[in-house]
């Protein structure tokens, strides 16, 4: 399953641009429901479950896209939210220095948008 999963993801346009809207729009979901890497570690520390099926992980969705079913939890404990990984790689804290104009939520003015995982 892994090989055909890497095929596919190499070769097949359709399969690697689902892959990485389903990962960008995740970092999106993180944002808006206010989950970061710290509130990630005291839920899971704690026992705690964030209330939404995208942190609590259904069942076989990850797989439908190769990914294990801990893929959310994977991104925002390795990475962060969209935003911490904005303002750790581009922000205005960094020499590149970028505001956040249009990479702003929609609620903040921006374009920032991630629809219901379900």
């Amino acid at each position: 399953m892994q090989t055909n999963f890497l095929r596919r993801l190499i070769f097949d346009e359709k399969s690697r641009s689902l892959l990485i809207q389903t990962l960008v729009i995740g970092l999106f979901a993180l944002f808006i429901y206010l989950i970061a890497q710290q509130t990630a570690y005291k839920l899971e520390k704690r026992g705690i479950s964030s209330g939404f099926d995208f942190h609590n992980i259904v069942a076989g969705y990850g797989a439908q896209l190769g990914l294990s079913d801990d893929w959310a939890a994977n991104i925002l404990t390795q990475v962060g939210n969209y935003s911490e990984s904005f303002e750790k790689h581009i922000g205005p804290n960094t020499p590149i220095n970028t505001q956040r104009g249009l990479n702003a939520l929609y609620s903040d003015g921006g374009i920032l948008y991630a629809p219901p995982f379900r």
